[in-house]
């Protein structure tokens, strides 16, 4: 990472002061494919699926040190394996099959998670809620499930060809949050479900992609399902157990995994800021021999300390379910893992603030890329629902609540062990 991927960043940089996306994303999947053939996608796959069974820390260490050259890079790895994750926790035979055939080979795929809706935002992130926010629909007719609505923000999406490049397989497909009860008053968790969509799905259309302040390698549109139909098979889990899934391996698993590449980030920033610190000079003498600057230096390095004991810490509880409860318990690991993502991303902006203190002017300039790893780290505080959501989640951890106030009858849910 720090040979070949740092010192091409700015080849990474899609769509932003006047770059050429396709230029980057072929940049990408140079490096990507690289990464596939090391068996990077592989890591989280069980050894007896043919995967590498890397441990949970192991896994979170190598995305530390991934955030730590590039953000958006970092972000954009790790889409195969999120859609892969739950699948693999799963019983679904089927899913597990196609998911071996495509990223135990050594082929480089990218994919994408579909949940937020335009109309609720971080709704349908939120337990409480009981996932009644998810407006998009499945509902099964026959052997299928036709799948209809709109979700926004997931990435990268588009149309499957734009993502056939020499070194690259293309697009793995999307997992989309769903629900199977047209009834929105008669909606509960089991109703909530979570499907496998082939990347050329016939009634998949997509918007132009936005255009953002950060990542801009990754290719962020709208979704819109119109009567797209995929085999009942494409269902990951089935009631209940979709549920467990998405409260746990794609949203708490995601911000813990976040919280790695966030440390990373802030490993970034505080390496620049040290090297600055001794260039940059008051009266003849270096920033960091005034106890001003060694002293804001210090406390980067304890923040670091902090965000990466917080991850670890996270992943402790998800390894040890007898002990913590269930990875998707809302007093448990969701609110530890929430937890860990919050403390990483307010370390990271506390870092990154510092850090463009220390350059000055210079850090303001996109030459010293100071700008660009803020830019890209900030849709790690952003994504999946943002700062005031892993708060909400952390302190589930300590006390009931709902958005009503009310907490009669309010129940912790707890689905069965898969």
């Amino acid at each position: 990472m720090q040979e070949k991927v740092k010192p091409r960043v700015w080849d990474l940089e899609g769509a932003h002061h006047d770059r050429d996306w396709d230029s980057a994303w072929n940049t990408f999947v140079q490096f990507g494919a690289d990464l596939a053939r090391l068996g990077y996608l592989q890591a989280g796959i069980p050894e007896s699926y043919g995967g590498l069974g890397l441990s949970l820390p192991c896994q979170l260490a190598m995305g530390e040190e991934i955030g730590r050259v590039d953000g958006s890079f970092s972000s954009l790895i790790n889409k195969a394996n999120w859609v892969s994750g739950p699948i693999f926790r799963s019983p679904n035979e089927v899913l597990k099959k196609l998911m071996v055939e495509k990223l135990c080979t050594g082929d480089f795929y990218t994919g994408a998670v579909c949940f937020t809706e335009p109309q609720g935002g971080v709704n349908i992130e939120d337990i409480t809620q009981r996932g009644r926010a998810a407006l998009v629909t499945a509902i099964k007719k026959g052997n299928e499930y036709v799948i209809n609505g709109q979700k926004i923000f997931p990435g990268p999406s588009g149309p499957a060809d734009v993502f056939q490049r020499e070194g690259s397989k293309g697009h793995i497909g999307y997992l989309v949050v769903a629900n199977t009860e047209p009834d929105r008053d008669k909606r509960t968790w089991e109703s909530i479900g979570l499907f496998y969509v082939p990347p050329d799905a016939e009634g998949l259309s997509f918007s132009q992609p936005y255009q953002k302040m950060g990542c801009t390698l990754d290719r962020n549109c709208e979704i819109n399902f119109d009567d797209v139909c995929i085999p009942k098979e494409y269902r990951v889990g089935g009631p209940g157990l979709d549920a467990a899934l998405f409260y746990s391996v794609i949203l708490a698993g995601s911000r813990i995994g976040i919280a790695a590449r966030m440390t990373g980030g802030t490993v970034g920033l505080f390496e620049k800021a040290l090297d600055q610190s001794g260039v940059r000079e008051i009266e003849g003498r270096p920033l960091r021999e005034y106890s001003l600057w060694a002293a804001v230096l210090g406390e980067m390095a304890s923040r670091i300390v902090a965000s990466r004991a917080s991850y670890f810490y996270a992943a402790h509880t998800v390894m040890n379910p007898a002990v913590y409860g269930n990875f998707w318990d809302q007093d448990g690991p969701h609110g530890i893992c929430s937890g860990a993502k919050e403390e990483a991303s307010r370390n990271f902006r506390w870092v990154g603030d510092r850090t463009m203190e220390i350059f000055g002017a210079q850090g303001y300039m996109c030459e010293f890329g100071v700008e660009k790893m803020i830019r890209d780290g900030e849709m790690g505080v952003l994504a999946p629902g943002g700062a005031q959501r892993d708060k909400l989640d952390a302190a589930l951890c300590f006390f009931s609540r709902t958005w009503s106030g009310r907490t009669e009858g309010f129940q912790r849910w707890r689905p069965p062990m898969p």
